[in-house]
């Protein structure tokens, strides 16, 4: 069965970083989507996105997870019983997660009979750790881009033909029309917010509700999987004629609710209100704690960002914890616990079984969740005894001449650099796992050393830099999951 998708292209050269910009939740949507009555079995990388809410006996509805601590889905999905999400669930029994919700967060406006401005949020008990099973879908917040789109993939674990459940995550292929084909099928006219859709495959059907309409669009060349629409309601008999919320519609109300509730903790327990670990770097560069990471096969750089958690740019990810060493100061220490966000970002967090104690005026190095890269930046690196023992002055480096110098992709979480003020005298410095850092200061006025990134790749001076800042939420739910 052949499945269209539709590509936009939303940037030209001078705005891109403005479209990417305008997504509810970054990154997001990469994977690609290659009851529903007559549908056919979707990919495994699918069920990433997915939400299955559940009461405490069965499934009610589905959703997407669209934010790390919301699940998107309709009004009419509600139950007096405590309910569940279960994430990460191509076969819905067997799911990566399941968390509590705490809050469901209807649309002040749903009416129950015309099913208008069925959308709601559901809150979690606790934030999602993305990982390879588990991925949240593009919200774009731009109202007026949904109207563009015609053709969608949706999904669900609703009723199929032989009106059984279907345990495997289903996907079917629908098409927006004339709204009128909806008041003739379903006896009710759609309002401005509301996609009337319909497909000769099958449709979506009991259980499929709240399930999300998707499309492509495009970026940098890169495809981005969006939702634009949620199932909301269709004929008792699933004909092929259904309703759907207009997500696009509903992108600013979203977006002030996931602002407003969010847990906004983006620091440890551990820290000082202002960055990650309170204990961290100072007013000197050659005081940042290094690390050299060694596995069966290789070894890598790092950076201690805590006293007892190792940032790479090295992937280990396959490896078993147990079969690292990681060498700081001279001093050997076992690897608990390896963590990796997604499958195409080049950053690992390594926990290791131990405190690192006595370590005199060394420190790990100061995170922040922003900061601006520009003015003095200056790459350094690992020496002797993981401490470090040069320094590269660098300036931002825009990304089309990146692109262009590198003859690569940039991906959405890097960013470049380049050395302009000693071109060609440090290239055997600047390698993979160093790191990039700027000098800041505080609200008490103390100078620190924060990260901005670690470096991926290099070429005659050009550096890209994987980004601590866009993943800087991860880091701080790992290690105040594994303190």
């Amino acid at each position: 069965m052949t499945y269209l998708f539709v590509w936009i292209f939303l940037c030209s050269l001078g705005s891109c970083q403005l479209a990417y910009s305008m997504f509810l939740k970054q990154p997001c949507g990469k994977t690609p989507v290659p009851k529903i009555i007559s549908g056919s079995n979707a990919s495994q990388q699918s069920a990433q996105y997915m939400a299955g809410i559940f009461n405490t006996t069965h499934l009610l509805c589905g959703g997407t997870i669209i934010h790390e601590d919301f699940v998107l889905t309709v009004a009419h999905c509600k139950s007096t019983q405590t309910l569940f999400v279960r994430l990460g669930a191509y076969n819905i029994n067997h799911p990566t997660d399941q968390i509590r919700v705490i809050e469901t967060i209807a649309h002040p406006q749903y009416s129950n009979s015309t099913y208008a401005n069925d959308i709601a949020l559901v809150k979690l008990e606790r934030s999602v750790i993305f990982n390879l099973n588990i991925q949240p879908i593009c919200i774009h917040l731009d109202a007026t881009l949904g109207k563009q789109i015609r053709y969608y993939n949706a999904f669900g674990w609703g009723r199929t033909r032989n009106a059984e459940q279907s345990d495997i995550l289903q996907r079917i292929f629908v098409n927006r029309t004339n709204p009128m084909i909806c008041h003739l099928y379903l006896g009710m006219s759609p309002d401005p917010k509301q996609i009337c859709a319909t497909t000769d495959q099958g449709d979506t059907c009991a259980g499929d509700s709240g399930g999300p309409l998707i499309s492509k669009i495009t970026y940098q060349g890169k495809n981005f999987d969006t939702q634009f629409g949620i199932t909301s309601y269709g004929t008792r008999e699933c004909n092929g004629v259904g309703l759907y919320t207009d997500v696009s519609q509903y992108s600013g109300w979203i977006a002030n609710i996931v602002r407003s509730k969010q847990d906004r903790s983006v620091v440890s327990r551990r820290s000082n209100g202002m960055f990650l670990y309170s204990d961290c770097t100072g007013d000197s560069i050659g005081s940042i704690l290094m690390a050299t990471i060694v596995g069966l096969q290789y070894s890598a750089k790092g950076v201690l960002i805590t006293d007892r958690h190792v940032l790479t740019t090295a992937d280990f990810s396959q490896d078993n914890p147990f079969s690292l060493a990681i060498v700081v100061m001279g001093m050997e220490f076992q690897a608990s616990a390896i963590f990796k966000p997604f499958a195409d970002i080049n950053i690992s967090l390594i926990s290791l079984t131990r405190r690192l104690e006595n370590r005199g005026a060394l420190r790990p190095i100061c995170i922040l969740e922003t900061a601006n890269i520009a003015g003095s930046l200056r790459i350094t690196g690992t020496g002797q005894y993981g401490l470090s023992n040069y320094v590269i002055n660098v300036q931002s480096l825009n990304w089309q001449l990146c692109e262009l110098e590198l003859r690569r992709n940039i991906e959405q979480n890097q960013f470049c650099v380049k050395n302009t003020f000693q071109p060609n005298a440090l290239k055997q410095f600047g390698t993979a796992g160093d790191i990039l850092v700027k000098k800041i200061l505080n609200v008490s006025g103390m100078v620190h050393f924060v990260l901005l990134g670690l470096v991926d790749v290099s070429h005659n001076d050009v550096y890209v830099i994987t980004s601590a800042m866009a993943n800087a939420e991860w880091i701080s739910k790992i290690v105040n999951q594994n303190e």
